[in-house]
């Protein structure tokens, strides 16, 4: 009688083993799983950080380039001034450049050589004279502004 319940119960623990193996499987394949996503995501964070320094890499040296050419320009552009009044300093005298100058900073009207308020007495008050320079520097000072608005 055991020989023949023990024959019954073997199919039960063959389908137990097989039971357990099949969760074992199941779970080495989520391991598995698991291990291929923590790699994808690593290898997707790597690309990222090497493509994000790549750009940085490439707007550096955009920089540098531009920074250099605006530099070159400058100095090209410095040189070829420097030249033109070492040139006009030969012809016409180092003096006479100088007034040419200050004649054309005078005409761009960023020299002023005549006041912009001439305050003058007229009967002698004191009050008079303030007043009027008040007036006046009102006045200049409002001038710009409304030339600025036509």
């Amino acid at each position: 009688m055991e020989k023949s319940s023990r024959a019954d119960k073997q199919k039960d623990v063959i389908d137990a083993k097989l039971s357990i193996d099949i969760n074992n499987d199941r779970a080495e394949a989520k391991v598995k799983e698991a291990d291929g996503n923590r790699r994808s995501v690593i290898l997707q964070a790597q690309g990222t950080k090497e493509s994000t320094i790549l750009v940085a890499q490439g707007t550096k040296e955009s920089t540098i380039l531009v920074a250099d050419g605006n530099s070159y320009k400058s100095k090209i552009e410095g040189d070829g001034v420097a030249a033109a009044y070492n040139a006009q300093k030969e012809a016409i005298g180092q003096q006479n450049v100088a007034i040419i100058k200050l004649i054309q900073e005078i005409a761009a009207g960023k020299i002023q050589i005549v006041p912009q308020v001439l305050v003058g007495g007229g009967d002698g008050s004191a009050s008079g004279n303030l007043f009027n320079a008040w007036l006046s520097q009102m006045i200049s000072q409002n001038a710009p502004k409304n030339e600025e608005n036509r």
